[in-house]
């Protein structure tokens, strides 16, 4: 063993198992050794990155050198989490390895008794339920992405398209999309996919825990790699982490593992569920400069907003706690925010819902977006080593009648 890769063969075939990151040094380091082991074994091999944090292209390349050294036999693959098989199946190279993902034994370590369970979700992508004294909330390992959460004793707060995609390189469609690290079309190249490239990449669990409170933490994150570089060149490492006590809190945490520093755009793009959009009103915005999307008009917002058209709004210059007043479903839910200088307000009305193939042609009378933003000249720099984060705080309260 050399510390990236030890060798056993615990029958007849040879396992290697490799460990912390597969980089392009300690790739090459490891790589002749590697051959020679799977060229000099008899018997068939198996790559185990059960122990690994992360893979690139130079790490394919080896798997690659190694198939083509044994004739008659195979390699199988894996220990992946999801992000390394999706850089297997980018790369094609799914179609030549047999490749398994890490098993529920690795997953089944975050479990939380009374809290939290990792289960098979829509899409079969492995999904965190969590249910304790405060609520329950339920969250996609693709795209780190809240599909639900529901306060005790009451009707859920987060809305869900029936018609939303759960498929690899597909978004889903409600909930709490993650748009990063460009909000909206990329200033940069208009052919790259609207609101970044995280919100349909698959992350990784990283660790839970329950809160002094008795609520519940989830933390899911993603580090940049060889295929993130080529849509946005630059190193870092992003966490959502999702607690559930007396509200909803889910922070987005950027870091720049750079040299230099970055800038970007993002959202927790919040879709909520209401009783009838053409009921329903949103304050805290008034007296704050607004950028009408539909007529690429700019005011200064006055009163409450209310719904009865297709809607697409951004606040800039407020750091308000933003509140959805629906008088059909009998409350209030109050959006605060931390790390935001803009809101977004949006809802499709009939035309544009008939548009988007994810989104029901009658489902905009049951739901409107507040979203808590990094937009337009809200731009985020952050420097080498630091941190940005971005939190949303979502809450629910009856409204009680007289």
């Amino acid at each position: 063993m050399n510390g990236i890769v030890d060798f056993q063969v615990p029958g007849s075939a040879l396992c290697c198992r490799f460990h912390g990151r597969m980089d392009g040094v300690t790739s090459q380091q490891v790589d002749n050794e590697v051959f020679e082991r799977v060229a000099a074994h008899k018997g068939d091999t198996v790559f185990d990155l059960s122990g690994a944090s992360y893979v690139s292209s130079a790490f394919l390349r080896l798997c690659v050198r190694a198939a083509r050294a044994i004739t008659g036999k195979k390699i199988e693959i894996v220990g992946l989490n999801p992000s390394m098989k999706e850089v297997f199946d980018m790369t094609g190279l799914g179609r030549i390895f047999n490749l398994s993902l890490r098993g529920g034994e690795a997953l089944s370590e975050l479990d939380i008794e009374g809290h939290l369970k990792i289960v098979k979700g829509p899409g079969d992508f492995p999904t965190a339920k969590i249910d304790n004294a405060f609520g329950s909330a339920t969250v996609s390992l693709h795209g780190a992405h809240v599909m639900e959460y529901c306060p005790k004793g009451q009707e859920p707060v987060l809305w869900m398209s029936q018609k939303s995609y759960f498929a690899p390189g597909k978004s889903i469609r409600g909930g709490i999309p993650v748009c990063w690290p460009w909000f909206g079309p990329c200033a940069d190249d208009p052919k790259k996919p609207s609101h970044g490239f995280v919100r349909f990449r698959d992350w990784e669990f990283r660790r839970s825990e329950v809160t002094p409170e008795g609520g519940t933490r989830l933390v899911l994150g993603m580090a940049s790699n060889d295929q993130t570089m080529e849509l946005w060149p630059h190193r870092f490492d992003v966490e959502l982490e999702v607690v559930v006590g007396h509200s909803l809190e889910v922070s987005l945490h950027v870091k720049n593992l750079d040299d230099k520093s970055f800038t970007f755009t993002g959202a927790l793009h919040s879709y909520f569920a209401v009783g009838d959009i053409a009921k329903t009103t949103v304050t805290g915005l008034s007296g704050r400069r607004c950028h009408d999307k539909l007529t690429d008009k700019f005011s200064t917002w006055d009163g409450p907003v209310k719904f009865a058209s297709e809607t697409d709004m951004v606040f800039l210059d407020t750091e308000d706690v933003c509140v959805i007043t629906d008088p059909v479903k009998r409350r209030r839910i109050s959006v605060a925010k931390r790390g935001s200088r803009s809101s977004v307000v949006w809802n499709p009305w009939v035309d544009k819902s008939i548009r988007m193939p994810d989104f029901g042609d009658d489902e905009f009378h049951g739901m409107v977006c507040v979203e808590t933003c990094n937009a337009e000249d809200d731009i985020v720099t952050v420097a080498p080593g630091a941190k940005h984060v971005l939190t949303t705080l979502i809450s629910s309260e009856t409204i009680v009648p007289g």
